[in-house]
């Protein structure tokens, strides 16, 4: 079973958070089985055995066996290919759930609208300086 992954970067630490979370929330998990892999699922257990390949190491033994493998699959009968075309087509496609978007709270309203006014702060007092002006505003 192949499953198919975004790749989040992580070596980017200035990406934006909602970005990723969007990526991530957007993609959709195929769980699907190819016609190759069918192909392989159906040879018998020892039809390419490694020790039967030359190779001066036994990585290349397993990089010949795996080309004699996949020149057997090309040369399948284009009926065998249709064949396993069709039942790997049948494979599931599992959709993330869909993600409620929630309401923004009154303070993060608030912020939004507020920011520009604390852009010339550093960033560790920006919030410090909201909270203050949202705690004068709730008082009144």
């Amino acid at each position: 079973v192949s499953v198919l992954y975004w790749r989040i970067p992580t070596h980017n630490k200035n990406l934006d958070l909602d970005l990723l979370k969007e990526m991530f929330c957007k993609t959709a998990i195929r769980m699907a089985v190819s016609p190759y892999t069918l192909f392989l699922r159906t040879l018998p257990k020892n039809s390419f055995p490694v020790e039967s390949f030359r190779g001066a190491t036994h990585l290349q033994r397993i990089i010949a066996r795996g080309r004699a493998v996949s020149r057997a699959y090309k040369a399948l009968p284009l009926a065998k290919k249709k064949a396993l075309i069709a039942k790997a087509k049948r494979a599931h496609t599992i959709k993330p759930k869909a993600v409620t978007k929630r309401k923004p709270v009154a303070f993060a309203k608030f912020v939004k609208t507020n920011m520009a006014n604390v852009k010339k702060l550093p960033v560790a007092k920006r919030m410090q300086a909201l909270a203050k002006q949202w705690n004068a505003k709730n008082k009144e």
